[in-house]
């Protein structure tokens, strides 16, 4: 396999390349969801997740924005990357509607917009959507912090779930879930949690919703 994509790489247009490189990583996703959560994804959704995600990095390159501590949304589509030397981690949540299922998803990339670690999840249950991006924001920093990945902004398009992380109020039903949240925050050093519109955070919506 390797022989055969550096072969590709004299042969192809750089685009074409990436989109290939892309594929594989779609397919090696793919695999993952059928094994460990019994998720078979449409393979034509492949190829569309997969341009999606490279039209969404190839904008982020191209960006030169900087993020401050109150970063400004002015209606910009895309991710947008952190500064030079810094990571990000994005979340997301989808609802089956009608139904007791909830696909959760997190991506953490640097400023080049490369991805570092991903992962969907099935979750079967009741669980509030609310909680449930909380909790996958949970899951995402204390992955960071095992795989020593020191992020400087943490994502999500829920505004109820950033604003229970940002404004902490102990009567919450999700106290205990924010609490977790912020002593690794603080515990690990990392940058404080923003909310984004949905244009913002295609990736990791799409990944949630493939998990289901």
């Amino acid at each position: 396999m390797a022989d055969i994509l550096f072969g590709l790489s004299h042969r192809l247009m750089k685009n074409a390349f990436e989109l290939i490189y892309v594929v594989l990583w779609s397919i090696w996703n793919r695999r993952n969801n059928i094994l460990f959560n019994g998720v078979i994804r449409d393979v034509l959704d492949l190829l569309d997740w997969a341009q999606c995600y490279l039209m969404e990095f190839q904008v982020s390159k191209t960006q030169t924005e900087v993020f401050t501590s109150t970063p400004l949304f002015s209606g910009n589509i895309g991710w947008s990357r952190p500064v030079e030397g810094e990571l990000k981690l994005n979340v997301n949540v989808s609802v089956l509607e009608g139904s007791s299922v909830i696909g959760v998803s997190g991506t953490i990339r640097d400023s080049e917009g490369v991805v570092l670690t991903c992962w969907d999840l099935k979750l079967i249950g009741g669980f509030d959507v609310v909680i449930a991006e909380l909790l996958t924001i949970r899951e995402g920093i204390r992955l960071a912090i095992e795989f020593g990945c020191p992020l400087h902004t943490i994502e999500s398009d829920s505004l109820q779930a950033v604003q229970a992380i940002n404004h902490p109020n102990p009567c919450f039903d999700v106290a205990s879930v924010v609490k977790d949240i912020k002593f690794f925050i603080d515990s690990a050093g990392y940058g404080s949690c923003h909310h984004i519109p949905r244009s913002r955070n295609i990736v990791a919506y799409d990944l949630a919703s493939f998990a289901i």
